[in-house]
Order: structure tokens, then C-alpha cells, then sequence
């Protein structure tokens, strides 16, 4: 990364029916866009997501 580039940590937020926000997925370190961190990241928090959609369970709240 260069130094000027802002860094961040990737997460998964989930808005629930009754307008609470929760976190579900938070990257144990920082990153930047498009290096592979934020992909490897990424890819994680889809695959959680697509678990969520999955579920109709956890679709519910």
C-alpha cells in the first residue's frame, strides 16, 4: 500500500427488520482496496452472506 491510501478493516453489517445494525463479520487486520487482503476478506464475508440468505432462520430477524 502507499503511504497517502487510507487503510480499513472489511466487515459484514446487517440491518435487522427492527432498524438495529449488528455486525457480523470484521477483518482481523487492514487493508486497502483491491490488494489481495480485501479480496481474501471479501470472499469471506460473501461466503457469510450467502449463508445468511440461505437460511431462512436467520433471514427472519
Amino acid at each position: 500500500m502507499r503511504n497517502n491510501e487510507a487503510t480499513f478493516y472489511l466487515g459484514l453489517k446487517i440491518t435487522l427488520k427492527d432498524g438495529t445494525i449488528k455486525a457480523a463479520y470484521i477483518s482481523d487486520r487492514k487493508t486497502g482496496f483491491n490488494i489481495d487482503i480485501y479480496h481474501k476478506d471479501e470472499e469471506e464475508a460473501n461466503a457469510i452472506k450467502k449463508i445468511i440468505k440461505k437460511n431462512p432462520i436467520l433471514r427472519s430477524f
